[in-house]
């Protein structure tokens, strides 16, 4: 199928609804229309289209990967100070032996 580095036109028939939330998008940033429905077409498309194990964040429109619990800030605290503890007696262990 080939590629093209041009911008592709075509025509869609919209919902009143979808038309007016698009041209309020489009206004509210300062964009056009289209770029504003290429920017969310494509990541509609994409949070489709992502492998088994991922998602796609609502909020920042961002792929991660599902599973495990939450990690808080708290733990990664707790993490930090044990890998920080465990350099200290590797280093201390290197400087005795």
């Amino acid at each position: 199928m080939p590629r093209y580095d041009a911008a592709m036109r075509t025509t869609l028939d919209l919902s009143p609804w979808v038309h007016d939330t698009l041209a309020d998008l489009a206004k509210k940033e300062d964009k056009t229309m289209s770029a504003v429905a290429d920017r969310l077409l494509g990541r509609g498309l994409l949070s489709e289209n992502l492998p088994e194990g991922m998602a796609m964040d609502p909020l920042t429109g961002l792929a991660y990967i599902k599973g495990g619990p939450p990690i808080t800030s708290e733990q990664v605290k707790e993490w930090i100070a044990e890998d920080e503890e465990w350099d200290e007696k590797q280093w201390m262990y290197n400087v005795t032996n």
